[in-house]
């Protein structure tokens, strides 16, 4: 059985982007079914932390789209098209020796930075609970 929806992300503990400070923020890439249950067509969109700059957001894409998937890996060939990009607030706290996440995504309340090629029944979406977002990147 697939899941309601994907989620794979970054938590920048610190770093520089061309200059640019990202150093606390979060990027996610968050997959779900076009239409619940079809799992046979899957979109996929950015969401970005809601208290980046413009110059932040686009170090963060500089650096990280290109290595954000979060589509199942059962959905096989995807086409790659342009993901829509949506600024939401992103909270990535620990708690009892554990990472958690707390996201909302609702269309109508998100901030579109960048529309996409397929974004056009995209459902709302939450999470908070324990996640492991990738921690680690040196390039």
């Amino acid at each position: 059985m697939y899941p309601r929806w994907r989620v794979s992300g970054y938590y920048i503990t610190s770093g520089e982007v061309q200059g640019c400070d990202i150093s606390g923020l979060t990027i996610l890439g968050l997959a779900q079914p076009v239409i619940e249950g079809d799992n046979a067509h899957w979109q996929e969109i950015l969401l970005v932390d809601s208290r980046a700059t413009h110059e932040q957001i686009t170090a963060l894409l500089t650096q990280l789209e290109s290595h954000l998937e979060s589509m199942p890996a059962e959905v096989g060939a995807y086409p790659h098209v342009l993901r829509a990009i949506y600024q939401v607030p992103l909270i990535y706290f620990k708690q009892n020796d554990e990472r958690h996440l707390r996201v909302r995504f609702t269309p109508e309340e998100a901030i579109c930075i960048r529309p996409g090629a397929d974004d056009h029944r995209l459902r709302s979406w939450h999470y908070e609970g324990a996640m492991a977002l990738r921690e680690t990147m040196v390039e």
